[in-house]
């Protein structure tokens, strides 16, 4: 039961979160809608795959986690100022949209983040956080 709470955390923070950002920045535009549609679906084939599958053998995902959406919204929100405003939108979908299919590629492998790795990923985690609530 706790895993499957656990792949809906996913969704909603690594799915669902940045296609309602995409959508909102876009002002529902056609770019930004077909974005989120193709980040919602392919988010949820990953997860249904991950969850049936799960690691290869030697420890690591086929395909990109979704895990990875939030991180890389942090990051774009953080280049915005440095992109042209008109371009923001369709840069961001086009951003999630390439995302969305390296979800369900099977020729990326992901070694999972494990041992010296999560404090790392931990500190990435907070220190994107703290640069968002600085900008904000």
């Amino acid at each position: 039961m706790e895993k499957s709470f656990d792949g809906f955390g996913d969704f909603i923070h690594g799915v669902w979160f940045p296609a309602v950002v995409i959508i909102l920045v876009g002002d529902g535009s056609a770019i930004s809608l077909v974005a989120s549609l193709v980040l919602v679906m392919s988010g949820a084939i990953r997860l249904s795959y991950f969850e049936n599958v799960g690691l290869t053998a030697d420890a690591r995902f086929i395909g990109i986690p979704v895990s990875y959406g939030t991180p890389l919204l942090a990051v774009l929100l953080l280049l915005r100022p440095l992109i042209w405003t008109e371009m923001f939108a369709t840069i961001l979908a086009l951003a999630f949209t390439a995302l969305a299919f390296l979800y369900v590629s099977t020729f990326v492998r992901v070694p999972a983040i494990q041992g010296r790795a999560i404090p790392l990923a931990t500190i990435a985690a907070i220190a994107l956080s703290l640069a968002l609530m600085a900008v904000a």
